[in-house]
């Protein structure tokens, strides 16, 4: 178990960005 949260974002996962409930932008992490 970790002390703090872990992050983990790996190559092929994909990123979304929103403002409120509507997406303006996703994308692959390369």
């Amino acid at each position: 178990e970790f002390e703090n949260p872990q992050s983990a974002i790996a190559e092929g996962q994909f990123a979304a960005w929103y403002i409120d409930d509507e997406l303006i932008g996703s994308g692959v992490i390369a």
